[in-house]
């Protein structure tokens, strides 16, 4: 089991992934209470995660792992099925998190960004057809599923590009970061930028970090996947 995740830790990762964050909120089970519901796959403050979206996600993440070559197995899943709920739970609490900053994304927003995907267009132009047929027969998704999935991201990139402008660093401490890491201080100049768009990123998320720890802190998350599962 552990040399299964290990040989294919990156592909599970980038299969699960649903939000920027990554590995940065670890220790969301510490906030995670126990609970009861027959529609929701967990609660986050007093908004519910349809239990309906956890399995079509879960459903996803094993279809896309399957064609590139992956046996899952039972425990595997298991595994997989509780990442892709502390995915859910992260990307919920981001979007009351921005919302309770006073972002939001307009109907206008997500629009142009879906015509202005190539994928959805033919000859340049957006086509009606051609968006709905690629979301079903990629995503299994409708429109609105997807319209929504859409908004929640583009919410959590602005509450991320909000993070990222209250990330300041001072060239000092792009020198001693580059220099921790192992590398020489002759390639400093040409590395710095790179260094400095590194550093700036770390210290995003250790903000974005401290905002959804202030967040749970007030805002009680209950998981109820276990008496789901025990249920079926």
């Amino acid at each position: 089991m552990i040399s299964f995740f290990n040989k294919h830790k990156r592909v599970i990762f980038i299969a699960t992934t649903a939000t920027f964050l990554g590995g940065v909120f670890v220790g969301l089970g510490a906030y995670v209470g126990r609970g009861q519901s027959y529609d929701k796959v967990a609660m986050v403050g007093d908004k519910g995660i349809p239990y309906a979206r956890f399995v079509d996600n879960v459903n996803r993440t094993l279809s896309m792992l399957r064609d590139k070559g992956l046996d899952i197995q039972d425990e595997a899943q298991k595994h997989i099925e509780n990442q892709v709920l502390q995915e859910l739970i992260v990307a919920e609490a981001l979007e009351q998190c921005a919302q309770e900053f006073g972002l939001r994304v307009t109907d206008l927003e997500v629009a142009a960004e879906i015509q202005n995907t190539p994928a959805f267009q033919k000859d340049g132009v957006f086509n009606d057809y051609i968006y709905k047929q690629m979301l079903w027969r990629q995503l299994k998704l409708r429109p609105a599923e997807y319209e929504a999935e859409r908004r929640r991201m583009r919410l959590a990139a602005k509450f991320r590009q909000l993070a990222m402008s209250a990330a300041k660093v001072t060239p000092g401490e792009v020198k001693d970061f580059y220099l921790a890491s192992g590398k020489k201080e002759k390639d400093f100049a040409k590395d710095q930028r790179e260094a400095t768009k590194e550093l700036l990123q770390m210290k995003a998320a250790g903000i974005l970090e401290g905002y959804l720890k202030q967040f749970l802190a007030t805002h009680e998350v209950k998981n109820f996947l276990e008496e789901r599962q025990k249920g079926a």
